[in-house]
């Protein structure tokens, strides 16, 4: 059975809505005022954030679902996104088996 064709043209279109979006995120001087935490409690992994911080995560997931090769990928970490990191994570695009 042959896999179905992702949509990329939509997906791009949807994309640049949501920059667009996540861009309002910006005060006079540029700085972002999006905010993102993974917090680790009672077992579970939170990922925590206001509108504009899932926003851009959001546009972050789109990007990689865009790629044409498995392995394209993100961190969340404390050295990228995000300010409070009590576990970093990958989201990685992986073909099903």
């Amino acid at each position: 059975m042959q896999e179905p064709v992702f949509p990329k043209d939509e997906l791009n279109r949807m994309k640049q809505q949501l920059k667009l979006l996540a861009e309002r995120s910006l005060d006079r001087n540029g700085l972002s005022h999006s905010f993102l935490e993974t917090e680790l409690e009672s077992g579970e992994l939170r990922i925590n954030g206001n509108s504009f911080g899932l926003l851009d995560l959001a546009v972050e997931i789109l990007d990689i679902a865009a790629k044409d090769f498995t392995g394209a990928h993100i961190h969340l970490d404390d050295t990228v996104m995000i300010g409070r990191c009590d576990m970093p994570v990958v989201f990685a695009l992986k073909n099903a088996e």
